[in-house]
């Protein structure tokens, strides 16, 4: 594969029994020139480079992976050569290249990413109620009866159900092979992430300067919650996702009802 390059920002970047490296084969096709190999742990010239030392998931290793004068054998590529061959054909007619695999594989792969970032936003709330039961306001009165925590209570509650149903909806698209053509795995990964970063920090307000203590639990919560803003596509990618896929859909949607109409009316006497 060339000189060295670093690839960072790779989770279990090092650790892994298997890495999967995408690179180009044809650089007159851009993007639609890539292949995809499957690069075994200790592979000739694969190692591990920085392990990053991150604000929050401390337990999941992030760490550059490096290749250099890596070589692998032809049965290592994905899909095979034959199906390499015919893309890359396509690409040099010019034809479209339909639906992106790749992009395809991140919709389904995006709902794994919100339920666990719903996680981090259920354990703070649950926590929270935990702590402020029995609580006391300063002006009297059970603190869980006072409505400005009462509104922050079902804001949290109501943002957490919402992003659950779009988490669990994408999940069974991709379970039953149901193509996510409007973006819904994109849109449930956003929604939890989005929802986590405020969830944390309303609740770390509701509980007071003590919640920014580095043994707390909502700080470390708080630390948890902004990579899912970031990774696995930022939150302003996965707006950009959503929206041209919509865009895309109802630009199909239109088309077939066209036809179909179409069709009805060649059939008319």
């Amino acid at each position: 594969m060339g000189a060295q390059r670093d690839q960072v920002f790779i989770s279990n970047g090092g650790i892994a029994d298997v890495n999967v490296v995408v690179a180009t084969v044809d650089p007159d096709l851009g993007h639609r020139g890539q292949a995809s190999f499957v690069v075994p742990k200790g592979t000739p010239g694969l190692a591990m480079g920085k392990k990053e030392d991150k604000l929050g998931i401390r337990a999941s290793q992030t760490a550059e992976v490096v290749l250099e004068n890596v070589r692998v054998p032809m049965e290592n590529l994905l899909g095979g050569l034959e199906k390499l061959e015919r893309k890359l054909e396509r690409a040099r007619r010019g034809e479209s290249g339909g639906a992106s695999g790749a992009l395809a594989t991140f919709e389904v792969t995006r709902p794994f990413v919100g339920a666990s970032a719903l996680g981090i936003a259920r354990a703070a709330y649950e926590w929270t109620l935990d702590y402020l039961h029995g609580q006391t306001a300063p002006e009297g009165g059970p603190l869980l009866e006072q409505q400005r925590v009462q509104q922050v209570i079902a804001d949290v509650a109501t943002e957490i159900e919402a992003a659950r149903m779009l988490v669990w909806r994408a999940a069974w698209m991709g379970r039953n092979g149901i193509p996510m053509t409007g973006g819904q795995g994109s849109m449930s990964k956003l929604k939890a992430g989005d929802v986590t970063m405020w969830a944390t920090t309303a609740l770390m307000d509701l509980v007071g300067p003590e919640a920014s203590l580095t043994d707390h639990p909502l700080e470390k919560w708080f630390r948890d919650a902004k990579i899912y803003q970031l990774f696995e596509g930022t939150a302003q990618v996965q707006r950009l996702v959503v929206s041209r896929m919509q865009v895309a859909e109802r630009e199909r949607l239109v088309a077939e009802i066209a036809a179909e109409a179409c069709k009805m009316r060649r059939k008319t006497p």
